[in-house]
């Protein structure tokens, strides 16, 4: 198979493997709605913290993929990165023992899965750069099982009691069962991944998964920082919930350019200083184009077809304030999509500490914006900030990009 037959054959597995997943949620979700509401607030919590602990890795599965394809020896960075995974693995299980002893003892069942998944991400990250998309499609599917069918399906056919203990724990022994498959296809040496792991070191994998992970908990912050100040204003409900719905299923588009990326990065991070020319006419000119046209296209189907068309978006869809809600987060989605390539490229050329340090000079101004904006002009305010601080950031990496391929 030519390389990029196989590039395209990997992004098909990537999408495939994303996209599954998220049909399997949505129809655990359909069967949560039939549950007593006491499973149902049960399953949610283990949800939740499951969740968030995949939409944000802490930059470890990056920074796995970005080190492997760069050369390093795979048993040394995943050792090297354990020693962040394991740490924040157990910070976080115990925050999950927390959490079940103010809830429901039962959610206790699950609070090592947030250890095991920490251990997962590096692993996954250096089966990225092998290039095992099959492998890591599969066991998402596999995981999305047991995390969205097995507990509410249990529970429909059992009852709560007894059927949401047996859920939760299949669904840790499924964890379990993954992170040893995962490992084990690496074929690592024990002892070359133990001396890391105990390592007192600070070498420079550690520099990298630093600043990729303070860029990979940024980035979820801001995308809920708006419905937050949404709901700390006080607008009238119905607006909240449109704005909320659409930001929801806004953010679920960005499994497209996550599953391109984990593709895509681990080449950049092997092959960029082969392919500057190419890639600084994409990311210049060739993408932001794009974005433009995407973004005018938008903005011409928000404001000029008539509200029968976007009655799916909402009854007040009509309301001059409610398309231009619409437009502005379709706008910010499109942006943000040039802004994760931008990061991807700057990673690959080790500037991750960049990326990290100009997300950082955007919270004040957008946390002080969202306030303001909440309050001036409720809605209308708040997604203008939150457009006008993804497109700031798109417009700096744009430059830096540009500047750092220019300069090597």
């Amino acid at each position: 198979m030519s390389r990029m037959r196989r590039f395209g054959h990997n992004v098909v597995i990537a999408l495939t493997g994303s996209f599954l997943p998220a049909a399997i949620g949505a129809s655990g979700t359909i069967l949560l709605v039939s549950l007593p509401s006491s499973a149902s607030v049960l399953i949610l919590a283990a949800w939740s913290v499951l969740g968030y602990m995949t939409l944000t890795d802490l930059g470890l599965t990056r920074s796995a993929a970005k080190l492997v394809a760069s050369g390093s020896s795979t048993g040394a960075v995943i050792g090297t990165l354990w020693r962040t995974a394991i740490p924040l693995g157990l910070v976080l299980a115990a925050a999950t023992a927390a959490l079940a002893l103010m809830i429901d003892p039962i959610l206790l069942v699950v609070a090592p899965a947030p250890l095991l998944l920490s251990v997962q991400f590096p692993v996954v990250g250096a089966l990225e750069a092998r290039g095992a998309f099959d492998l890591l499609a599969g066991q998402r599917v596999a995981n999305a099982v047991s995390v969205y069918i097995l507990p509410p399906a249990l529970v429909l056919l059992l009852d709560t009691e007894a059927g949401l203990p047996l859920a939760f724990a299949a669904l840790v022994a499924t964890r379990l069962i993954i992170v040893v498959m995962l490992t084990h296809k690496l074929r690592i040496g024990p002892r070359d991944v133990f001396q890391h792991l105990i390592s007192k070191r600070f070498d420079a994998g550690q520099g990298v998964v630093f600043w990729v992970a303070l860029s990979s908990i940024l980035g979820p912050a801001f995308l809920y920082a708006d419905r937050l100040a949404l709901a700390l204003v006080g607008v009238p409900t119905e607006m909240w919930i449109f704005y909320s719905t659409l930001s929801e299923l806004l953010m679920k588009s960005y499994i497209i350019p996550s599953a391109v990326l984990s593709v895509a990065f681990p080449w950049l991070a092997a092959n960029i200083t082969e392919h500057v020319e190419r890639l600084r006419a994409w990311t210049t000119v060739r993408i932001p184009l794009l974005a433009l046209v995407i973004v005018g296209l938008a903005g011409a189907v928000c404001y000029l077809a008539p509200p029968s068309v976007l009655s799916f978006l909402s009854n007040a869809i009509a309301k001059d304030d409610t398309r231009t809600i619409a437009f502005l987060l379709i706008a910010a989605t499109v942006v943000n999509w040039t802004s994760q390539l931008y990061i991807a490229v700057l990673q690959a050329l080790h500037a991750q500490k960049i990326v990290a340090l100009h997300q950082l000079t955007l919270v004040l101004p957008f946390l002080i914006g969202l306030t303001v904006g909440g309050a001036i002009l409720g809605g209308v305010g708040i997604a203008i900030v939150a457009f006008a601080r993804i497109l700031a950031l798109s417009m700096i990496l744009h430059y830096v990009t540009r500047r750092q391929l220019l300069t090597g």
